[in-house]
């Protein structure tokens, strides 16, 4: 801390010192509170402190298991039971089909829905004006949002600014585009058919409300190359307008007053990472009795997916589109406890770029190595691996579906 201390008033490093100071502090009142109310934990933190004081010059590996038997006792019998611990998982993840569906989707092209969500920030830190390559007019309404106060966090917002090269949005929505012309020379749909997407966008910035369309659409616009996506986006300003002059209205006809306030608490697109989500639900729903009677399903991608068609048909003989128009979409079933299950999910596997080569289940996360000697460096895991074994991702890697 005493490092951290003195880089407090530091011109550059200051406000990340403060940062990690804060987190420290976080960190520290969560320990301490968890144990003031779980007397195991309690009680596994000072077998912990109690075994690194006396362990000396004992083998690393043994260390191990203490660490995960606080932080990570899923994981505890990784290195000892690895053959049954995935012969266990396998069974668990089995489901016996019953009744397949009897009318699955024919055609993904017409039929699906497809949505994802855009969050937008700011531009970056130290971003000249003449850097950010928009018209004049939607610049000035950008600069002005700069001023705000930030009112949302999210995980890795596109800023507003972006190279092309850089922007997810474009690299989704030109994924989709050419998984959509592999569907077309595979005779899956029409040349002059254009698929449905829905992007809900969420802000940082309450004013980035009301610039966030015209600034995707200046983007994608000069991205080009769309031309088989029917594109809709929906800012909080249009879910909120959805609301108040058809969900609401509707739900009014059949609701007491208090039964209806809730709904405009989960209905929209900033804020927690829930509300987008359970929008992107929702929206098909109202877009089948709305819009178009023929929609039957929906496939949510994050933008930093694409489908590798040419992979996917080498591998299983089936492209995307293929693979949507499964009669286990939809299916019944019991799972592993004997529970009764509707296959009502369908998620693609998900695998890193460039990984993809290895084949399509290559697993973000490989089983931790084997260890040999005693030595720090040599137990084969990095420290932040021995509370839980998971690689640091890269920045906003990006997948194939």
């Amino acid at each position: 801390m005493s490092y951290l201390d003195d880089l407090r008033d530091h011109p550059r490093w200051g406000e990340t010192a403060a940062f990690y100071r804060e987190g420290t502090y976080h960190v520290e009142k969560e320990i301490l509170t968890r144990c003031s109310q779980d007397g195991s934990f309690t009680e596994d933190m000072n077998d912990l402190v109690t075994w690194l004081s006396a362990a000396g010059d004992t083998d690393f590996r043994e260390t191990v298991p203490w660490v995960h038997r606080l932080f990570f006792p899923e994981g505890g019998s990784l290195f000892q039971q690895r053959d049954r611990n995935v012969s266990d998982l396998r069974e668990r993840r089995k489901v016996r089909v019953s009744d397949l569906n009897t009318e699955p989707v024919t055609d993904p092209s017409r039929e699906i829905l497809f949505t994802s969500n855009v969050m937008l920030t700011v531009p970056l830190p130290g971003m000249a004006p003449e850097e950010i390559a928009l018209p004049k007019d939607l610049l000035e309404k950008v600069k002005e949002v700069g001023s705000e106060e930030q009112i949302y966090w999210y995980d890795h917002p596109i800023p507003i600014g972006i190279g092309p090269d850089r922007n997810e949005t474009i690299y989704g929505m030109r994924g989709l585009q050419e998984a959509v012309r592999f569907e077309i020379a595979r005779g899956n749909m029409s040349e002059d058919h254009r698929v449905t997407t829905v992007l809900s966008v969420s802000t940082t910035h309450s004013g980035l409300q009301g610039v966030a369309k015209s600034y995707l659409e200046e983007e994608l616009q000069k991205a080009g190359g769309l031309e088989h996506l029917e594109i809709y986006m929906f800012t909080e300003a249009e879910t909120q307008r959805l609301a108040d002059e058809v969900v609401v209205p509707a739900l009014e006809q059949f609701l007491e007053p208090d039964d209806v306030s809730p709904f405009r608490e989960v209905f929209g697109v900033d804020g927690k990472y829930g509300r987008h989500y359970s929008f992107l639900k929702a929206l098909p729903a109202l877009w089948q009795v709305l819009v178009d009677p023929g929609i039957r399903a929906t496939f949510k991608i994050d933008l930093d997916q694409v489908f590798p068609q040419d992979i996917l048909v080498d591998e299983t003989g089936r492209s995307a589109f293929e693979h949507l128009m499964t009669p286990l979409w939809g299916a019944r079933g019991e799972d592993g406890d004997g529970s009764s299950v509707e296959l009502g999910m369908l998620a693609g596997a998900l695998v890193n770029e460039s990984d993809i080569g290895r084949g399509l289940f290559t697993p973000d996360v490989p089983w931790p190595p084997e260890t040999s000697t005693s030595t720090p460096t040599s137990t084969g895991l990095t420290p932040d691996q021995w509370v839980f074994f998971s690689k640091l991702p890269r920045l906003c890697p990006r997948k194939r579906r």
